[in-house]
């Protein structure tokens, strides 16, 4: 057990971070705060930020007002995942045999998506076994022979459960909503079929004469209720115009996008895996944990809806003005009784209006050019004892109007959003039993709280986590395992997609640390895992997609090494070895640049693009005369294409030249749009865009331009800056 205020000994890490040429200075100015801070929370601590070289000092008191807390909370995770090695199974049941060819049988009339299901099943057997299966509806289910059975147990078994079993000469694939999907996902393993990454080239279906299914029984209830990556949703209107909006014609975009299918009316990628962002494969009679909970940033329309009448709702700013620029994503003073009343009264018009929902949300807006609230109210909910973290000055005093990111040394806000949303949560009660609030443990309060506990009706999505330095990877264990022990509903929802940080073209596996992470939470009852950042960049990235997914589910507790061996035996044959050994040395590299906490920059400096291509080029040797298998690889190799463009912007971004940059990543760009066209399911377009480099408006060259930068210097810290 931990007093998390002891915390505050330690030296905040922002304050000894390498990122430019002036970050000595900076580091100076602001570690006075700090060490402040550190020793004497309850003192007043004088705030020294610096821009473009100017100190300044901000006149509004910074001190905690709080009284300190005593809360006593675990550091560590009471249990470690259990893995199992891989079941031994006997042959039982003969789907194709000579003459001998199954019926597929669902109830066509219920529409509920096990049609689907069937027919998607019926022509992966096909093309095993190049012999047609029937779908037929379950009234017309033949007597004798073999039958599979695809049925919908909602209302007989728990959500997003998945049932298999074999019964005499029955195959039986059911389960509830989602679960089905994944019952015959288990099934289509089974027989040596895999989904590697998106597209036809990650389908992997084995060829036989003869398909017998063996004697796997599955009766299987995921503990995450909650299984979401937040990427590209291919095809969805919103993708669909980002594609157009890149430079992409409609017909390149219908390219792109079917491009991630490896059949139309399959199931994707992800939701081979169980990655479902909404609805439901198969329906069911209510809607899941998931729909009914899942939320994201609120408050985006307060500052319009009432900053006129109510400018004491929002956040008092180092400047002494509640004014807020980017007001689509205000900074509230959650101290407010009259805000909170409004902010009830919202979330019951919520429940009132969709009475199938459990949970709404609270959470705060997230990247802000505004400081978090500092009048005395607020302050009085922050114990002086809680552990210093980083917080951000966006304006000065002197320049109100002058855009300036500088940060400063402050308690964590835990507390005050833990009492916020008790609050809110006791109002919402007492209209509407039963149903949740949801909130955000999230940067400044992410951290466990040292004095408020949270009502336990309250849901957490905790961001928490970082694989960017080794110092920090796994920090977030402890932190999580204080939260759960208020007993709260909770899903993980952190952003470590990102790695090191963004933009990076070149490919990485830190999928280990992911799946390690998610293993265990699942074995501590968090309830779901939500992912953010997915850049959709399947060559770069696709196999630590594979890993986390499989993660989510993992009904047979396999560990990493089985499933990731597995994934390159399935998928390259007599490369195996080569493709493993790309894999573990992308790993490799990943975990040095954490240990070294030098970011993309030493990352992408250690990364030898030749020596990865050399081994892909083993790789082929190896696969010579498979055309499946040459084309994965190809695959792989499409990584290392967009990373050698990448470079070039690299350079071009530390000449230090603006036309130089812009030109360079003009031609990125170019080269972006012939590698997707050639490639089209290798990558998310807009994404790699991004990566072109920092915007180059009048306002952002000057704020931006390296000067004097050494190529190692500042290249993290500036392409985060620009990159958000």
């Amino acid at each position: 057990m931990q007093d998390y205020s002891t915390s505050v000994t330690r030296q905040p890490e922002f304050l000894t971070r390498r990122s430019s040429p002036l970050a000595p200075r900076r580091a100076l100015c602001i570690a006075l705060a700090a060490i402040a801070a550190s020793v004497a929370c309850t003192a007043e601590v004088a705030v020294v930020g610096t821009v473009r070289g100017t100190n300044i000092v901000d006149a509004i008191d910074y001190t905690p007002l709080g009284e300190p807390g005593a809360l006593s909370l675990p550091t560590q995770l009471l249990h470690r995942a259990e893995f199992r090695a891989p079941p031994v199974r006997r042959p039982a049941l003969a789907l194709v045999d000579g003459d001998a060819v199954a019926t597929i049988v669902c109830n066509l009339k219920a529409r509920d998506g096990t049609g689907a299901l069937a027919s998607e099943l019926a022509w992966h057997l096909k093309e095993m076994c190049g012999r047609e299966l029937k779908v037929v509806d379950v009234s017309q289910k033949p007597a004798s022979g073999p039958v599979v059975v695809i049925g919908n147990d909602d209302g007989a078994a728990p959500e997003l459960a998945s049932i298999v079993r074999v019964d005499g000469r029955e195959l039986y694939i059911g389960g509830v909503g989602n679960g089905v999907s994944q019952a015959l996902t288990y099934v289509l393993e089974s027989l040596g079929c895999r989904y590697l990454f998106p597209g036809a080239a990650g389908k992997v279906i084995p060829k036989r004469d003869r398909i017998v299914v063996d004697d796997i029984s599955l009766d299987y209830v995921p503990r995450l209720k909650v299984r979401l990556v937040k990427r590209p949703l291919i095809g969805h209107p919103k993708y669909h115009a980002a594609l157009l909006g890149a430079g992409y014609s409609p017909d390149e975009c219908s390219r792109i996008e079917r491009a991630h299918w490896d059949r139309p009316g399959n199931r994707d990628f992800w939701k081979w895996h169980g990655v479902v962002s909404y609805g439901n494969i198969v329906k069911t009679s209510t809607p899941t944990f998931q729909a009914t909970v899942l939320a994201g940033h609120n408050f985006l329309d307060y500052y319009q809806r009432f900053f006129g009448d109510h400018p004491e709702w929002f956040a008092l700013q180092n400047t002494g003005s509640r004014e807020q620029e980017t007001n689509s994503r205000p900074r509230l003073c959650t101290s407010n009784l009259g805000l909170r009343e409004q902010v009830a009264r919202d979330v019951s018009r919520v429940f009132e209006s969709r009475p199938d929902r459990r949970g709404a949300s609270i959470c705060m807006p997230d990247f802000n050019y505004m400081t978090f609230c500092m009048c005395d109210d607020c302050r009085r909910l922050d114990p002086a004892n809680s552990p210093v973290t980083r917080g951000y000055l966006y304006r000065s005093p002197e320049k109100p109007h002058a855009w300036a990111k500088h940060p400063f040394a402050y308690v964590s806000l835990t507390d005050r959003m833990v009492d916020f949303s008790n609050d809110i949560q006791r109002r919402v009660r007492a209209v509407h039993p039963g149903r949740h609030v949801v909130q955000f443990a999230y940067g400044n309060y992410s951290l466990p709280p040292v004095k408020t506990r949270p009502d336990p009706d309250i849901v957490f999505f905790n961001v928490d986590g970082n694989y960017s330095k080794a110092k920090s990877i796994g920090a977030h264990r402890g932190h999580i395992a204080a939260w759960l022990s208020f007993g709260n509903p909770t899903v993980w929802r952190p952003n470590c997609l990102m790695g090191l940080g963004r933009p990076n073209c070149h490919p990485a596996n830190f999928g280990r640390l992911f799946f390690q992470d998610i293993s265990d939470f699942k074995a501590n009852g968090v309830i779901g895992v939500s992912l953010d950042c997915c850049s959709g960049n399947y060559s770069a990235q696709g196999f630590m997609f594979y890993m986390v997914a499989k993660a989510m589910t993992n009904p047979d507790r396999l560990d990493y090494d089985a499933i990731a061996d597995d994934w390159c035996r399935s998928g390259f044959g007599p490369a195996a070895g080569e493709i493993a050994a790309y894999m573990q040395e992308l790993e490799r590299l990943y975990m040095a640049a954490a240990e070294r906490g030098d970011g993309v920059g030493g990352y992408v400096d250690a990364f030898d693009i030749g020596a990865f291509e050399a081994r892909l080029d083993r790789a082929r040797a190896l696969a010579q005369g498979d055309p499946a298998v040459l084309a994965r690889i190809d695959h792989l190799g499409v990584a290392l294409e967009f990373a050698r463009e990448a470079e070039k912007v690299r350079k071009a971004w530390w000449s230090g030249n603006w036309k130089t940059l812009r030109a360079a990543r003009e031609v990125f760009r170019g080269r972006v749009r012939e590698i997707v066209l050639a490639h089209p399911d290798a990558a998310w377009p807009p994404s790699c865009q991004h990566m072109a480099g920092p915007p180059a408006t009048e306002e952002q060259r000057r704020r931006h331009a390296p000067q004097e930068a050494e190529p190692d210097a500042g290249f993290e810290a500036d392409y985060e800056a620009v990159g958000k």
